[in-house]
């Protein structure tokens, strides 16, 4: 939902019930973050032809 969803249901929970909501920032924490350059290699195989293919760098 955007922020216009929750202002129109917070507006809607305040008329009909009258009462105060108090609301706050959504606290994400970040667990993973790339710390280096990583390499991965792999084959694709079809039947129609074999491919090799190398990945480098950040993502």
């Amino acid at each position: 939902m955007g922020e216009l969803h929750l202002n129109m249901i917070l507006d809607k929970i305040k008329q009909s019930q009258k009462i105060d909501v108090e609301t706050e920032l959504a606290k994400v924490a970040y667990r993973e973050t790339i710390q280096k350059t990583a390499e991965a290699s792999y084959r694709h195989k079809k039947q129609s032809r074999r491919a090799r293919a190398v990945r480098r760098g950040r993502r």
